[in-house]
């Protein structure tokens, strides 16, 4: 998990006669949960903006930066209870039970090491290859990211789907790179707010819990693997041996090995998404099936690259049902 907002919601309700010690309460708490907030945690209070002239009422906010918190890009499981207990201890003093507090925004992020700037920009380059589409979410050209360095999907205040190289995101907005930010990537699938209502609707709950579980982060993580695949990349030529030793082992038949080539430089000539046109979806899909088991990503390195083999850093997040 990297980010997370949360919002406790007191309507203006006058008529009610525990609206107002409940909003006293709350005030004279704040002062006391503000210095309970260690660095990564912020809290706000707000006062709604008004509607037809009607006061509307009082909002709290708490935006969560784990990374920031835990000075870790490692992202685990058992901070999730950490989280929850600094969360308990700061609603304490306003008396709000973590249940109340409803999750507008998380963002779930695996972050992995790669040596080398030009590695981190080749990875990116051969990503760029991927689908135009993710589910609903359209892919951002770069010229309006106004960074080569970041690849990303966004469906309007639905989800959103990046993956970029931090050191050098930091370094092109000025600032200096933290120590655990030196040669980081990052993927990141956004949950937005109508995102959360519609399957609150659905009757997931939007709680801290629910949207903390750490089956519910892999499942949608595991989404990505449509954009990013789980095979290491290989030019064109040690991707023909691999087909070839698979039909001399028997796992294919020279001639799927064959079209699974003709795929594979379609996909280096024009992208993904071309070389999808070019056979049925299900076709297409089956080939990428038959190139993950056997190791290899469906997008090749071009040849100028003078690079045989590149090893895929999201494999075994991948292939381990992304529970790391």
């Amino acid at each position: 998990m990297h980010t997370m907002l949360l919002s406790f919601l007191l309507p203006w309700s006058p008529e009610d006669p525990n609206y107002l010690s409940r909003f006293n309460y709350i005030i004279s708490g704040l002062s006391d949960a503000l210095n309970r907030c260690p660095k990564g945690i912020q809290l706000s209070f707000h006062y709604l903006p008004c509607e037809w002239n009607l006061f509307r009422g009082n909002e709290i906010q708490i935006f969560i930066d784990c990374i920031d918190l835990f000075c870790d890009p490692a992202t685990e499981k058992s901070q999730i209870d950490t989280i929850r207990r600094y969360l308990v201890n700061i609603l304490a003093p306003m008396d709000i039970d973590i249940n109340e507090m409803v999750v507008r925004s998380i963002d779930y992020c695996k972050n992995f090491i790669v040596q080398g700037d030009d590695t981190r920009k080749l990875l990116l380059k051969l990503w760029d290859k991927t689908h135009e589409w993710f589910k609903r979410a359209k892919r951002i050209p770069g010229h309006i990211c106004k960074t080569v360095n970041n690849l990303y999907w966004k469906c309007e205040d639905y989800y959103n789907v990046q993956i970029y190289d931090k050191e050098t995101e930091r370094k092109d907005k000025g600032k200096k790179p933290e120590q655990y930010e030196f040669n980081l990537m990052r993927l990141e699938y956004q949950i937005r707010e109508k995102h959360i209502n519609y399957w609150y609707q659905k009757g997931r709950p939007h709680t801290f819990d629910a949207w903390t579980d750490w089956d519910l982060r892999a499942k949608y993580l595991s989404e990505t693997e449509r954009l990013f695949f789980s095979g290491d990349f290989y030019c064109p030529t040690r991707a023909k041996t691999k087909l070839n030793q698979a039909v001399r082992a028997g796992t294919i038949k020279p001639v799927i090995a064959e079209r699974i080539y003709r795929f594979m430089v379609d996909i280096s000539r024009k992208g993904v998404d071309f070389a999808f046109s070019k056979t049925s979806k299900p076709t297409a899909e089956k080939y990428i099936e038959i190139l993950s088991s056997l190791g290899v990503n469906p997008i090749p390195i071009p040849r100028n690259k003078g690079i045989p083999i590149l090893e895929n850093p999201l494999r075994a997040f991948y292939e381990e049902g992304c529970v790391r």
